[in-house]
């Protein structure tokens, strides 16, 4: 749904802590859900959830209460994306490298079939 599924490829389904901020990234029938909360000496308290919309059709999602944690949210956001590029590079690698290997194989076994028909 609209403000949660702008994080999909950078958070994991279900239930994340990092430092004070607990994030709940789910989906349903309709789409992708988010919410976030904080963890305080004091409690819990969700700061980023449902803001308007009809709860699961057409709701959207958005902070509830700003302060430090968007902050704290945005470079967890920002190193899950630098987690998430390096992984895709590092796919992409071992990706050409199969390919390479397997086009290497190929030739050596069309070669070898011909070398052994020709005898």
């Amino acid at each position: 749904m609209k403000g949660a599924r702008e994080y999909r490829k950078y958070l994991k389904r279900g239930k994340t802590e990092h430092e004070s901020l607990i994030i709940e990234f789910g989906q349903h029938a309709r789409g992708d859900t988010l919410h976030i909360s904080i963890k305080t000496t004091e409690g819990i308290l969700e700061v980023y959830g449902v803001v308007g919309g009809q709860p699961g059709w057409t709701e959207s999602y958005g902070w509830l209460h700003k302060g430090p944690w968007v902050g704290d949210f945005e470079n967890y956001i920002e190193s899950r994306r630098l987690e998430v590029e390096a992984s895709e590079l590092r796919n992409q690698a071992v990706s050409k490298e199969h390919a390479k290997a397997r086009k290497e194989s190929e030739a050596r076994i069309l070669a070898a079939y011909k070398q052994e028909h020709e005898e």
